[in-house]
């Protein structure tokens, strides 16, 4: 199949894109300017303009982090870009992102991996017909059991471990801000055409996917990037590619000070220590556990308390009453992102602790 020209996909991407995202203003790209128009720039030339990543865009800073993080871990350098886009779809499996799951299928198909995305998306990494392929899926089924022996002694190499980890890493911080601010399909279809989801995956796969699963893009060179800073000891594995560990240190660093200025310190407190005590598991389907946990705070906090709760443990729960309690205190985007980001990042360096594979444990 002829690939879309460039022009018409760009078009689509800046028409459509957009639309997706909820409860924040967009910042199309007609309108960038300054550091935002940059990392768009970049992301056409080497990826797409993605709305998990745009979604960042009322923080600068932020949308540079995030950015800079998915271009180290998933985009740039020589790992083999399948494998990475098979732990983002595992990931996004096992954290009930449907978007996300959407959109790595998407790419998959686009390297000819249609059999290996419908196999995840089944929960039947077993079914991968390629064993190397099918240990790696099934190495990111298991991110959310904490001791499971693949995670411990993983099957990939530790030349390989920063950029596969840092695909779950990066998949693991932006599966939780897609679940809190897009809709649940790359491309909504209403619920009489849902029929035609597959159909849309193989063809957009086919075109957009095969375009940005031939892409080659070099390390360390994303732009905007905010000040070096090292990661947190959870991203050991990160540090044989300095260009991966810088782009998880800087966007730590980011979402760190955003999070102090916006949230409360009993926020923090509370969110922080529910996460040292999880394990993986999906809370239940009622939303009582979170009103037990707020509880703890001044009535003030609750509304912070219950949205980062969410946005880190369940993000999948989280609706507009949620979001329109924290607005009656934090009015605007940035403080909205801040909280989210730093909810989620809290959650990941959770995870990307128990990834730690047993030969580099401290």
């Amino acid at each position: 199949m002829i690939l879309l020209p460039a022009r018409i996909e760009q078009s689509l991407f800046d028409a459509q894109a957009p639309k997706l995202i909820k409860y924040l203003d967009t910042v199309p790209a007609a309108r960038a300017h300054g550091l935002v128009a940059q990392v768009y720039e970049q992301m056409r030339r080497e990826f797409q303009l993605v709305p998990p990543v745009t979604l960042h865009a009322p923080n600068p800073e932020l949308l540079a982090g995030v950015w800079s993080m998915l271009r180290e871990t998933i985009v740039a350098g020589p790992v083999d870009r399948t494998l990475r886009e098979v732990v983002c779809e595992a990931v996004s499996q096992i954290n009930q992102c449907a978007f996300c799951v959407d959109a790595h299928s998407t790419l998959l198909t686009g390297s000819a991996q249609k059999h290996t995305a419908d196999a995840i998306r089944d929960n039947r990494a077993d079914q991968i017909n390629d064993p190397v392929v099918r240990s790696v899926a099934q190495w990111a089924m298991a991110n959310r059991t904490p001791g499971a022996e693949v995670l411990s002694h993983p099957p990939f190499t530790a030349q390989d471990a920063p950029e596969i980890i840092g695909s779950a890493v990066c998949f693991h911080y932006i599966d939780r801000m897609v679940s809190a601010f897009l809709s649940d399909a790359p491309v909504p279809l209403p619920s009489w055409l849902r029929w035609l989801r597959g159909t849309v995956v193989r063809v957009t796969g086919s075109t957009v996917g095969k375009r940005i699963m031939a892409l080659q893009v070099e390390p360390g060179h994303a732009v905007g990037s905010p000040p070096e800073a090292q990661p947190s000891r959870e991203f050991s594995w990160a540090q044989p590619k300095p260009a991966v560990a810088a782009a998880i240190g800087r966007l730590e660093a980011v979402i760190e000070t955003d999070g102090q200025k916006t949230l409360p310190e009993p926020v923090r407190d509370l969110v922080a220590q529910r996460v040292a005590g999880w394990n993986g598991e999906h809370p239940s389907i009622s939303r009582s556990w979170v009103e037990t946990a707020v509880g703890s705070l001044e009535e003030p906090d609750r509304p912070a308390g219950r949205l980062t709760l969410l946005v880190a443990l369940a993000p999948y729960q989280l609706d507009e009453t949620v979001i329109q309690g924290f607005r009656e205190h934090y009015p605007s985007d940035s403080s909205l992102l801040a909280a989210a980001a730093w909810a989620s990042f809290t959650a990941t360096r959770r995870i990307a602790g128990w990834l730690t594979p047993a030969a580099t444990t401290d």
